[in-house]
């Protein structure tokens, strides 16, 4: 079914509160058109503005009544099981996704098993979960996570579910409700492009809250902006408040300068344009009268924001005074120097990321992940239509401008270097480059939004010229950047028809520029199905560490000689420990204790080593130093069972090699498929 693109007006529209009723003989079209016709005041009718989110809230239900999930987890299933990993559903688990499956994820495991305390005893001096990690806690700060509340009184399964699939929907919710906002008549290309812009392969190789609610909270504070502008009640201006408020707090608890920054420049960017805009529909004073109550709703948050912070101050003064990350600035023009600087325009391409490679493109496939940029090639069209309007109607759409001189802002910190104060006042350069691709993925939607709403509302398409020289910059950008990438070996092979994708790129700037939305927008939605839909897997519940033989045998002995453990060698035996809840110093530190690493570093030496912000684990090897950073984000430990530190803090070992040391005495051997797990007791010095 297609959507009539007439511009609603007060005159042809009926009581918001009495719904249309068609004619006798009325088509389907008409009763579709009767549906969804707008208010008088141009805002979409209650029904259309809650439809999609509610199918959205019928899906989220049956996701967490199954258990179902997308955690990569089980990943690690053929480590402790043999044969085929019966509670995965579709699709192959993601390695590249540690973030996930090793850090927060088995974090909520040991926080369930712990009972949801505020801190975690996985490392010495205990983990804030409150900061960095998004695991449930049982604190005031806690109701600010709606996705975790579900470990106070679901099954554990269930919980996962909801913790996973809240925050993605939440975010094509909002995108919905702003595109319908914006464009009244449209819900089923509004809905379209709202499943696309969640599926884009940056979210769904980012799929975590951090990346997801700050995005939300942007399409709902712009939702909120439409709406509080155009209503006249004031108590109902009031109540868009609330949410406001909420999801602010909500997103701003991630604690993640660099992805929240670059969408609070789009929501700022969109405000300003709305209530500048001249329309007839009242004053600028008027506006910013009306649109008091987002402000207010954003300030309320800020203040909880505020009294969060203040009340765990020293554990984010010891994050911010970390060697890595600590205060890292960006200035200006950095992506000039950045050997992929293309990689940001390679949408398109991503089917090269299948499987978790990049092939050059970046280290990883999570950090080559982008969008397809829909928006930046629609807004070709957009400066037309703004020459087109200023020079026949003296008329100036400054929704479109707005939000067109944002992404001018957003170009010129990335290529225009020398005006670094400058950024750092407008705190542009607590995003890195890669990072502000949330910022230019969230503005590409708003563009599409902007320049149909513009056409629309002058009762305009684009000539055939504009809206066809738009496909042609698609088709002609990509044959440029796929000889750029020929010279990575295997990544055009990995990308598939990368020429067709393109093709239906320039189609969808076609038929978006040519005022035909909805094919244009189920374009968009096909290309982010195929790019990311299968990044993460359907997955039944989770891949429980604490049901191996081996964490068996760690809470056994635990229980038995309680004490604080370690785990050397590789990547699991960090999480086995961190899942157990046994007392350890294995996992990933915010703000590192520094009590504990001046007793393992005395005399300071190693202190650029172990101040930093990374996953702590133990070595043997008798060439390294006491500590070092085979990474930025990875902090190991030489471990000596006769030194001083061990012999005094730590009672237990897991290793997944055997250690030949005087002061260790072999309790258990644990055989697992891949490996064998081996189990020693610190024994004072011969």
């Amino acid at each position: 079914m297609t959507e009539k693109t007439e511009v609603p007006t007060s005159s042809s529209a009926t009581d918001p509160t009495v719904p249309r009723a068609p004619v006798p003989g009325a088509t389907a079209r008409d009763r579709w058109d009767a549906w969804t016709g707008p208010r008088p005041d141009g805002l979409p009718r209650v029904r259309v503005l809650l439809a999609y989110p509610a199918l959205l809230l019928v899906v989220l239900v049956g996701l967490v009544a199954a258990g179902l999930s997308g955690t990569s987890t089980g990943v690690v299933h053929g480590w402790f099981e043999e044969g085929a990993d019966g509670n995965l559903v579709a699709f192959e688990p993601q390695a590249i996704r540690s973030d996930e499956w090793s850090v927060q994820t088995t974090y909520t495991v040991s926080q369930v098993q712990e009972g949801l305390p505020l801190h975690n005893d996985t490392l010495p001096g205990g983990v804030d979960m409150s900061l960095n990690w998004e695991a449930p806690y049982a604190e005031w700060s806690a109701a600010f996570r709606p996705h975790n509340l579900g470990f106070f009184v679901l099954p554990f399964d269930q919980a996962f579910a909801l913790k996973w699939w809240l925050p993605g929907l939440a975010l094509a919710a909002a995108a919905y409700m702003l595109l319908v906002s914006v464009l009244p008549r449209r819900p089923l290309a509004s809905a379209a492009l709202a499943t696309a812009f969640l599926f884009s392969p940056f979210f769904q190789w980012w799929y975590i809250p951090q990346t997801l609610w700050p995005v939300a909270w942007a399409l709902l504070t712009m939702t909120a902006i439409v709406w509080t502008t155009a209503l006249a009640p004031a108590r109902a201006r009031w109540l868009w408040a609330l949410p406001v408020g909420y999801v602010t707090v909500t997103a701003a608890l991630g604690i993640y300068a660099p992805f929240l920054i670059p969408v609070a420049y789009v929501t700022a960017a969109f405000g300003v344009g709305w209530v500048l805009r001249r329309d007839g529909t009242g004053t600028v004073r008027d506006r910013l009268r009306r649109v008091l109550p987002v402000l207010a709703g954003g300030a309320a948050g800020g203040v909880v924001v505020v009294v969060f912070l203040l009340t765990r101050w020293s554990t984010i003064e010891g994050f911010l005074g970390t060697v890595y990350p600590g205060q890292r600035l960006t200035p200006p023009g950095e992506a000039l120097a950045d050997p992929d600087r293309l990689a940001g325009f390679l949408g398109v391409f991503s089917l090269a990321l299948h499987g978790g490679g990049s092939h050059g493109i970046r280290p990883n496939s999570s950090e080559a992940s982008t969008f397809v940029f829909l928006g930046a090639f629609v807004a070709l069209g957009g400066v037309w239509l703004l020459l087109h309007l200023w020079r026949t109607r003296c008329v100036v759409d400054a929704p479109l401008v707005a939000a067109l001189a944002c992404g001018v802002l957003f170009a010129a910190f990335l290529y225009v270097p020398g005006w670094a104060p400058i950024a750092h006042l407008l705190l542009l350069d607590r995003a890195t480059p890669g990072r502000m691709l949330i910022g230019l993925g969230l503005l590409s939607l708003l563009l599409v939004a902007l320049v149909v709403r513009a056409l629309d509302v002058h009762d305009l398409r684009a000539p055939w010229w504009v809206a066809v020289a738009g496909g042609v910059v698609v088709l002609g950008s990509h044959a440029v950047l796929a000889d750029r990438l020929s010279h990575r070996p295997g990544a055009l092979e990995a990308s598939g028809p990368w020429w067709l994708f393109a093709l239906v790129l320039a189609a969808a700037v076609v038929l978006v520029l040519r005022r035909r939305l909805l094919p244009g927008a189920v374009a968009y939605l096909a290309l982010s199905l195929v790019f990311g839909a299968w990044v993460n897997p359907l997955y039944r519940g989770v891949f429980d560490l604490r049901e191996t033989d081996v964490a068996q045998a760690v809470s056994t002995l635990d229980e038995q000689v309680p004490g604080r453990w370690v785990g050397v060698g590789d990547a699991m035996v960090g999480p086995i420990l961190t899942a157990t809840g046994v007392g350890a110093f294995n996992a990933f530190q915010g703000a590192p204790d520094v009590d504990t690493w001046q007793r393992l570093d005395p005399s300071g030496r190693y202190e650029v080593h172990w101040n930093r912000f990374g996953n702590v684990g133990w070595i043997v090897d008798d060439e390294a130093p006491r500590i070092s950073n085979p990474a930025p984000d990875q902090v190991r430990v030489n471990f000596d069972s006769c030194a001083r530190y061990e012999q005094s803090e730590i009672t237990h070992v897991l290793s997944d090699r055997p250690i030949e040391q005087p002061c260790l005495r072999l309790v258990d051997e644990v055989d697992e498929p891949v490996t064998t797990f081996h189990i020693y007791q610190v024994v004072a010095r011969p």
